[in-house]
């Protein structure tokens, strides 16, 4: 006979619990193995934002020609920074210039000069902290240290990962610079190293300003300027002319004049070198311009030799010997001018004598004539009563002169005729001005006594 037995309920119960167990079991496992797999998926999301802004930080840094500042926020520079932070960072290239670094709690930004706002984190984590330190060493880059804590962005607490960073690195890039180039310790650092490691070219657009000395084509100078060699000053657009063996060569355009000014504090300066739009030597004051320096008070020409000019023809030269020497086959021979007390003027010359006189009429002499120069330069009608004749005869006999003041005339007589040398003295014009006795001078000239 068949059996028709079936599973007791005993049985069934049985079997309906080990699945209700075994299927327990499982969904744990499953959960677990899901909680475990989400927070794995944050943490790794997490350490690669993480890193990613790290590599981005280190990186902008390295190549940045200087750290300027970190502070708190993306606005006020001399915030200290706390939790959200700023990095400045000076560039080489314009176009990234300046870089910054920020951040708040939604993220980490970057801005590269004109350009649009980037982000370097996304929405899937949350900014804790971004904290910037800047370090200066003394003889070395300044460094950052980088503080940075992210969170998972999730409700769900089983993504709830945080992982923290702290990272330092310093800057690399030193051969550009686009702003300012500051030591950290004043006057404790050289550029290059006299005569072993030295820089080959410096090129500046604005002042080079020193407090100590310099020196061209030496180490240690020891003046305020000390050059080795030639040095040449010329304008822009001037071609200067080296062939000239003097230490300083001045180079300026033909019409113009090429000098050097002396100034004392508080008083006129003089002016040395070429007058204006000539080639003449000048000496002068008060030539605030080159147009204007045309009238020096001492002017050295190489007209006919070589002529002294002082203050245009009225200045006074004080020497104490005078000697004009001549070469005479092949030897040298000094002739010393004489010296006169009191400004005058001479005129000697010889005349004829018929019928035993020969008048000088003053008023009518031809215009140039030694006798017409000799009484405009003595204004004689003035000095008419200070006119002194010397007069010698060639010939065995007596002459004498007579002065006519109101006819302007001198007359001169002899005993016969024939000829007669005559010496004529008389003030210059401008005697009342030069006196004899000098009241205060700085010049102690000969020594008699």
């Amino acid at each position: 006979m068949r059996s028709n037995k079936g599973f007791t309920m005993v049985e069934l119960l049985v079997y309906a619990s080990i699945f209700v167990i075994t299927a327990g079991l499982l969904t744990a496992i499953l959960t677990n193995v899901t909680r475990v797999n989400n927070k794995q998926a944050a943490s790794t999301e997490v350490a690669q934002q993480l890193n990613f802004v790290l590599n981005t930080v280190q990186n902008l840094v390295n190549d940045a020609s200087l750290i300027e500042s970190v502070y708190e926020g993306f606005g006020d520079e001399g915030i200290t920074c706390e939790q959200y932070c700023t990095i400045k960072l000076r560039m080489s290239d314009d176009s990234l210039d300046p870089t910054y670094v920020f951040s708040d709690y939604a993220g980490v930004y970057l801005v590269q000069g004109e350009n649009a706002t980037s982000t370097l984190t996304n929405n899937r984590v949350k900014v804790d902290k971004f904290n910037l330190t800047k370090f200066e060493f003394e003889g070395g880059h300044a460094s950052v240290r980088l503080d940075v804590a992210f969170t998972y962005n999730s409700e769900n607490q089983q993504r709830g990962v945080t992982r923290s960073l702290q990272s330092a690195f310093g800057r690399a890039g030193a051969a550009n610079f686009d702003s300012d180039l500051i030591p950290n310790t004043d006057d404790a650092f050289n550029v290059g190293v006299a005569s072993t490691t030295r820089w080959q070219h410096g090129y500046f657009s604005g002042y080079l300003t020193t407090a100590g000395n310099i020196g061209i084509g030496l180490d240690t100078p020891s003046q305020k300027l000390e050059v080795v060699g030639k040095a040449s000053i010329y304008p822009s657009g001037t071609t200067p002319n080296h062939g000239y063996n003097g230490n300083l060569v001045i180079t300026k355009p033909a019409a113009s004049g090429q000098y050097i000014n002396l100034v004392r504090e508080g008083s006129a300066f003089w002016s040395i070198g070429t007058k204006y739009n000539d080639t003449s030597f000048a000496i002068g004051t008060s030539q605030g311009t080159d147009s204007s320096f045309t009238a020096p008070e001492i002017e050295l020409t190489n007209a006919s030799g070589g002529t002294l000019i002082l203050g245009g023809g009225t200045g006074k030269l004080t020497v104490g010997t005078v000697d004009p020497v001549y070469s005479i086959g092949g030897k040298q021979y000094a002739t010393y001018v004489a010296g006169m007390i009191g400004q005058k003027e001479e005129l000697t010359g010889t005349l004829k004598l018929e019928d035993k006189e020969y008048v000088i009429d003053f008023n009518n002499q031809e215009e140039g004539s030694d006798f017409w120069l000799f009484a405009e330069i003595t204004n004689l009608k003035d000095n008419f009563d200070s006119l002194a004749v010397l007069l010698t005869s060639s010939f065995n006999g007596d002459v004498w002169y007579e002065k006519d003041l109101d006819k302007m005339t001198l007359t001169i007589y002899g005993d016969k005729d024939g000829e007669v040398s005559y010496r004529l003295t008389a003030p210059r014009y401008d005697h009342i001005d030069l006196p004899t006795k000098l009241e205060e001078s700085d010049v102690e000239g000969l020594f008699i006594r």
